[in-house]
């Protein structure tokens, strides 16, 4: 039987990031990003999430009355967990090469932060029929016309 070891400070420090896909800004091609998982809990101690967003924070993170969330204040609780969550490049290096996240990576950002890479499953979808759309004839076969409503 195999003795439990301490892990090194090293391997921590790798296992801490990883690069992840997410969506392209523009076009087809994905942009690779190194981010880190984060505790909303951890940014609320922390001063990070300013009292005033405290509450809208609580409903995100325990999924209540989220309908109910000011969009302004919504988007300010996102940008913070995407700065906190974006590695390299960080926010502060797309804002100064002229780029922002769009709403897509910012909830990529979001679903990773909390789910890590399962989180992002939902992004990355994708049904048989987008890329088959070959049986046309079998759905134009199924279709029976309707003559009852007809006037």
């Amino acid at each position: 039987m195999d003795e439990l070891k301490v892990t090194s400070m090293e391997e921590l420090r790798s296992q801490s990031t990883e690069v992840i896909e997410l969506s392209p800004f523009a076009g087809d091609k994905f942009i690779h990003v190194r981010v880190k998982r984060l505790s909303i809990l951890g940014l609320c101690q922390s001063g990070e999430i300013p009292n005033q967003l405290l509450g809208v924070a609580r409903k995100l993170f325990y999924q209540e009355d989220i309908q109910k969330i000011d969009l302004k204040e919504y988007g300010k609780i996102i940008d913070i967990i995407c700065e906190n969550t974006l590695v390299k490049p960080s926010i502060e290096q797309l804002k100064e090469a002229g780029l922002k996240l769009t709403d897509v990576q910012k909830f990529e950002l979001w679903a990773y932060s909390q789910q890590g890479v399962e989180g992002l499953k939902s992004f990355r979808k994708v049904t048989k029929d987008t890329f088959n759309n070959n049986n046309v004839k079998d759905i134009q076969n199924k279709a029976k016309s309707n003559f009852k409503n007809r006037k």
